[in-house]
């Protein structure tokens, strides 16, 4: 249990209108049999941020438009204990998330 925030570190661009996203939540994970050579965690993030339009490509011009964001990140990991202090999660994650935008 914890919590986490996340923002858009490449550039992103729709329809050729750059925007960043931020978002932050709670994050919960129950790892499954963590003694196990090989095991598994389920993860969720559930949260809220927005999503900010910008008039150019530098980030420190002023925003155009912002809305509110909800989050849902659901993620499912592969894991294998590969000595006693040592946790190796070899890439297989199943992820995905959702975001809904307010549309007034």
């Amino acid at each position: 249990l914890g919590g986490g925030s996340y923002n858009l570190v490449n550039e992103a661009k729709s329809d050729g209108t750059p925007f960043d996203v931020d978002y932050s939540g709670l994050e919960m994970e129950y790892i499954g049999r963590p003694m196990d050579l090989i095991h598994y965690s389920v993860y969720l993030l559930i949260g809220g941020g927005d999503i900010r339009e910008r008039k150019d490509d530098n980030p420190l011009n002023s925003v155009l438009d912002a809305d509110g964001i909800f989050v849902i990140a659901p993620e499912a990991n592969l894991l294998v204990n590969v000595t006693e202090r040592f946790l190796w999660e070899p890439g297989w994650d199943i992820a995905g998330s959702m975001a809904w935008k307010s549309w007034d």
